[in-house]
């Protein structure tokens, strides 16, 4: 959690609290984390942790895992500051826990202001390549076994290398397809290319395509014997040729882009000293 929009995180935690036995947040310091006590003062089934400085998200849902690891849970649901969870989404996914080949168990997902939805296969779960970390529920076994989130990557791509390294453990991630959450995917907004072409885009700081660069340049290169190498490097120029088009700071964005390719080549990690 940083800098989490207040109203919109009391609507998370108020979808998954009665779902689950503890809810644990981490706070990244965050510049309003006085409000967020505020909003924990009436809510006893809450247990806050405070980070002193921004270690990233990957180090939080370590966090988190190791909490739940600590505390004898079998299983962690993982949750971004503002996704708000569908009633009975536990026990939706709560179902397939004996399926003893699954390391984690995620809902269909569709994301808010874009009309982009998860492709469903006819069937209770789906195998599938991979899944955000929001809105995912990790077997603790198969999250110690992989040696846990990439700290290193700090954001983005994390999930990616998460659930790359659980197939390469022989771990499946399941869908379960009758379970849909609606997700938040940076800021959502109808855009015109040159004037003309209308576009629903999902827009990003500047700053944000400094890690989307990197990590999925580092993730291609560390895994590059397990994917479809040409199709990954498609698809970075896709994300980066859209995301530079419809950019509202597209030379600020430019810079981070060149940025994160030259850390990537120096197998530079970790958080971006300076935006």
């Amino acid at each position: 959690m940083y800098n989490p929009q207040i109203e919109r995180l009391k609507r998370s935690l108020e979808s998954i609290a009665p779902q689950v036995k503890q809810v644990v947040l981490i706070d990244n310091a965050s510049g309003n984390v006085r409000e967020v006590e505020e909003l924990l003062e009436a809510k006893n089934d809450v247990f806050l942790i405070k980070n002193h400085d921004n270690l990233g998200i990957a180090s939080a849902l370590n966090q988190i895992l190791s909490f739940a690891s600590d505390h004898n849970y079998s299983w962690a649901l993982t949750l971004d500051q503002d996704t708000v969870c569908p009633t009975g989404m536990i026990n939706q996914l709560s179902r397939f826990m004996g399926l003893d080949s699954a390391g984690i168990l995620c809902p269909a997902v569709n994301y808010e202001g874009l009309n982009i939805k998860s492709k469903v296969s006819d069937g209770e779960v789906t195998e599938t390549y991979a899944c955000m970390t929001s809105g995912s529920l990790t077997r603790v076994e198969a999250w110690k076994k992989v040696g846990g989130f990439r700290d290193d990557y700090f954001i983005d791509f994390v999930d990616n290398a998460f659930c790359m390294m659980l197939r390469i453990h022989h771990y499946k991630i399941l869908r379960v397809n009758d379970c849909v959450m609606n997700h938040q995917l940076g800021e959502a907004k109808t855009k015109k290319l040159f004037g003309i072409l209308k576009r629903e885009v999902c827009i990003h700081k500047p700053w944000r395509y400094y890690y989307m660069t990197r990590n999925n340049l580092l993730f291609i290169w560390e895994f590059k014997n397990h994917l479809n190498v040409i199709k990954e490097y498609l698809k970075l120029l896709y994300i980066l040729w859209f995301g530079l088009l419809y950019a509202d700071e597209r030379v600020s964005t430019f810079g981070f882009v060149m940025k994160g390719v030259r850390d990537a080549i120096h197998h530079k990690t970790g958080k971006l000293s300076c935006r």
